[in-house]
């Protein structure tokens, strides 16, 4: 009978069993659960009645601990949370985080700080982790904790241990950074780049991300010079340093340390090439020209020399077109002898057919050379193997010179052809609108209304708010007879206004403010006044111009196209960054919705520093 009980007791005990584990795993989870919650909500004392229960429920569970220990340091329970470390330690000497743990809750004790430093020297000192996993785990420990400068010394004494100076370049300088120390992130930055040189991009876009003040990009320089004299075979520090000098727009240091590099590494002016079409973006003419003279002077036949012969001719074209200088005619009829020397070596086939577009807009534009820019394009698009787009793009640059010289059909029909051709690409697109803005020109105002109308919708926004603009302008004035005829001379004035004669131009706008003062068209007659003004770099009248349309048509479509103008002119022209910043600030204010307010926005910041470009 005895032995009969006792086998029940035991079937008893061995059936309850597994349920009686797993009801008590189910309560630490709800309690981990419940604990969690009153944690999220920075109720640390309800959470730590639960979090020391599960823990001495299972001490060895690290993931409580850590959380129960974090709780400790919450409620500022400094002893219980140095007790629960200890015993950690005790239990896991091989891991040293508990160590640290220890050492942190002992240093938030009051008068306790020495000791605690103690402590984390001695576990640095006593570290014999001689692989990377080992060193990543003790620094770890002290980042967990923000102690950062320790986790500095941990990978420090990482690097002796693997006799390797070089190694965690990245996470001692992601450390500096934390730290606020610039040369010490900038130089564990450059022992990276000694080591892993794939990493150059990365770097770049690290130091351009973190670098702050002008201090900083000093640092930078002195520290990467330094180290390009002490390894001047390195060619990946050179690289860095170009770039460093293009970030500070110094492109002529940049261009020194750019044709070292391009001599011992026989690239062929390639990098040159680059360097000078971002000298020549950012408006800086001199130095790209100086660039591509080196090119040319070199005469080595490679590729390159021919793409720098083209695109110096273009960089001096666009540098007298942008800026204000003595002498222009002179330096244009030079230019266009440049540009026929040119053709005269290479031949004027499909292959140079940019430089004559080239010359020919010079001779347009410029020389007052119509019928000669005009027969040298009627030769240009009847050449062979000329790739599509680039035709119809030339073909509606000689339309545009058919209309200055009065040739209406000739214009018409390249403009067709264009249209027809590229129907649904942005070249149809831009081809209607000319042949739109060409029957404006004409007086067949509906006609040209229905195009516009079609073109609002366009792909690209210029065409589409130049689309839109031109169709209001008839809307408000198709169908009124008293103001049929201001439409008439307005439609002439902008007509000789795009054949470049500005004074006829100026002389009809004129008239018309005389005749039909209080117009609607007004706003738009002082609109074409300012941009020939402006053409004619008379820039302070042509802000008076604008000026105007701002005060008296505020709420006009053409406002915050003055508003722009006006501010690209101060900060272009005048060199007066506080009034462009000025204006381009009422912009955003005021015209919010306006499509010039992202591009007022950026020009805006870039002005104000926002930007991180080394000055």
């Amino acid at each position: 009978m005895k032995k009969n009980i006792a086998l029940l007791l035991v079937c008893f005990y061995l059936f309850c069993q597994p349920n009686a584990v797993l009801f008590a795993q189910a309560n630490s989870e709800l309690d981990r659960q419940l604990a969690k919650q009153y944690t999220e909500k920075r109720e640390f004392e309800k959470a730590n009645v639960l979090l020391e229960k599960i823990y001495k429920q299972n001490p060895s569970n690290q993931i409580d601990y850590n959380t129960y220990f974090n709780t400790l340091i919450e409620l500022k329970n400094y002893p219980k949370a140095e007790k629960i470390a200890k015993e950690q330690s005790k239990r896991n000497p091989k891991l040293l985080a508990f160590q640290v743990d220890r050492a942190f809750a002992i240093k938030q004790q009051e008068n306790k700080k020495d000791k605690a430093d103690e402590l984390y020297k001695d576990i640095i000192k006593d570290f014999e982790g001689n692989t990377p996993p080992q060193v990543y785990e003790l620094a770890q420990a002290f980042t967990n904790r923000d102690e950062t400068e320790w986790a500095i010394e941990t990978y420090k004494k990482g690097q002796t241990l693997n006799a390797n100076p070089y190694l965690f370049a990245n996470e001692l300088a992601d450390l500096y950074f934390k730290t606020n120390e610039t040369n010490g992130m900038i130089s564990a930055y450059l022992d990276m780049l000694e080591t892993q040189p794939y990493q150059l991009g990365f770097i770049q876009n690290m130091l351009q991300n973190r670098l702050e003040q002008t201090s900083d990009y000093n640092a930078l320089k002195n520290i990467l010079v330094q180290k390009v004299q002490k390894n001047p075979n390195n060619t990946n520090l050179i690289e860095l340093l170009v770039w460093f000098f293009v970030q500070q727009k110094d492109y002529n240091a940049a261009f020194i340390q750019a044709k070292a590099l391009d001599k011992r590494l026989i690239e062929q002016a390639q990098r040159l090439i680059y360097l000078a079409q971002t000298a020549r973006e950012n408006q800086n003419y001199a130095a790209a020209t100086q660039i591509y003279q080196h090119i040319i002077d070199k005469n080595d036949n490679s590729p390159n020399y021919r793409i720098a012969r083209t695109e110096l001719l273009d960089t001096q074209f666009e540098n007298l077109t942008e800026n204000d200088i003595s002498n222009k005619t002179k330096l244009f009829e030079g230019l266009e002898i440049d540009y026929q020397n040119y053709l005269k070596q290479f031949g004027a086939d499909f292959k140079t057919a940019d430089v004559q577009r080239g010359l020919a807009r010079l001779q347009a534009l410029h020389l007052n050379k119509l019928d000669s820019a005009i027969a040298l394009l009627e030769k240009t698009i009847a050449l062979t193997n000329i790739k599509r787009q680039k035709l119809a793009q030339i073909k509606l640059e000689l339309a545009d010179y058919y209309v200055m010289s009065g040739e209406m059909w000739e214009s018409a029909l390249l403009y067709g052809q264009v249209d027809l051709e590229f129907k649904q690409d942005v070249l149809g697109q831009d081809a209607k609108f000319r042949n739109a803005r060409l029957s404006f020109y004409k007086g067949d105002f509906e006609w040209a209304q229905a195009q516009f109308d079609v073109l609002k919708s366009a792909t690209t926004q210029k065409i589409a708010n130049d689309a839109i603009a031109l169709s209001l302008l008839i809307m408000d004035n198709l169908g009124m007879d008293s103001t049929l005829y201001p439409m008439q001379l307005y439609a002439e004035a902008d007509l000789l206004a795009f054949r470049n004669q500005n004074e006829a131009a100026l002389t009809i706008y004129d008239s018309l403010l005389k005749a039909y003062p209080q117009h609607t068209l007004t706003d738009e007659t002082y609109f074409g006044i300012a941009k020939i003004k402006a053409k004619q770099m008379n820039y302070e009248q042509a802000l008076t111009y604008y000026q105007k349309i701002i005060t008296q048509f505020p709420s006009d479509i053409l406002a915050d196209d003055a508003l722009m103008a006006m501010a690209i002119l101060y900060e272009n022209k005048l060199q007066n960054t506080d009034k462009a910043k000025e204006l381009y600030q009422e912009l955003m204010l005021n015209y919010a919705n306006s499509i010039f307010a992202v591009e007022a926005r950026k020009r805006f910041r870039t002005l104000r520093g926002d930007f991180k470009t080394i000055n």
